[in-house]
């Protein structure tokens, strides 16, 4: 599978049936390289939505890594304000 297979397959994954946590947006962010193997990073902004469904609350931020090579995605942090945004 390429990268955008892999996020979303485990986007999929992580989308609990009783919405606890929202997905409010996903940006591509800087990659990082080790030997020989290339890693794609991802911000993924979450919250909780307030009581009449509309506004979120409780915006947290994560960082994933998705490796083409070893066909995997790991969390490996919420470090977002540190790593840099893809410019587009």
């Amino acid at each position: 599978m390429n990268t955008e297979e892999l996020l979303l397959n485990w986007v999929k994954t992580i989308i609990n049936p009783d919405h606890q946590r929202n997905i409010l947006g996903i940006l591509r962010a800087e990659p990082r390289f080790q030997t020989h193997n290339y890693f794609a990073r991802y911000k993924i902004k979450t919250a909780k939505l307030d009581p009449s469904g509309l506004n979120p609350v409780d915006i947290k931020c994560i960082v994933i890594e998705i490796s083409e090579t070893d066909q995997s995605v790991q969390v490996v942090g919420t470090m977002c304000t540190e790593i840099k945004d893809l410019e587009q």
